[in-house]
């Protein structure tokens, strides 16, 4: 070992430090969907993954990955299994909304807007064989509206993640303004 360190000489000048572009780094998702479940709660993140891993049977491996900011990372390996997760829309754990993107080209997985979901809308109580409803201004019509596994949506902003109770925009109107059906 001494006649390795003999042979050794150290120099005062420092080398350039190398720096990669941002556009010479592969950063593919091929595959892959990023997602927020709509809860403020923490989650636990290993149970997650097995479940999600068990849930879903993919053809590919699966890897799953918190990447932060309380998204996660879902890669496939094969895109059947990325059309078959957004074909089966609406994904829960633990009665907490799942939303998916799937993440194009370019994407970055940590600034993509997650705030879109499909779900089913049901709605009851109106006359048979009516297909659609035209009002006139000062007409209100009501009818009683079903939702497949809804969670935590405000009736008054329209916005996934939180209810009434929480809701910014209330606090900016005048309670005598907010109507509930």
């Amino acid at each position: 070992m001494e006649e390795g360190l003999a042979n050794l000489h150290l120099l005062d000048e420092e080398e350039e430090a190398f720096h990669e572009e941002d556009s010479a780094v592969d950063r593919s998702y091929q595959f892959c969907l990023v997602g927020r479940y709509l809860t403020d709660s923490v989650g636990h993140f290993p149970s997650l993954r097995n479940t999600m891993t068990d849930l879903w049977h993919s053809i590919g491996e699966i890897y799953i990955s918190d990447i932060g900011d309380k998204r996660i990372l879902f890669q496939f390996f094969h895109a059947v299994d990325v059309q078959r997760m957004l074909f089966g829309t609406p994904w829960f754990f633990n009665n907490h909304l799942l939303i998916l993107h799937e993440i194009q080209w370019g994407e970055d997985p940590l600034v993509v807007l997650l705030f879109l979901s499909e779900f089913w809308v049901q709605i009851h109580d109106l006359s048979p064989g009516k297909k659609n409803i035209q009002t006139e201004k000062e007409r209100t019509v009501y009818a009683r509206f079903r939702y497949e596994k809804l969670s935590l949506f405000c009736f008054i902003c329209s916005k996934l993640g939180y209810g009434e109770s929480f809701c910014q925009f209330c606090t900016r109107l005048d309670p005598s303004k907010i109507v509930f059906g």
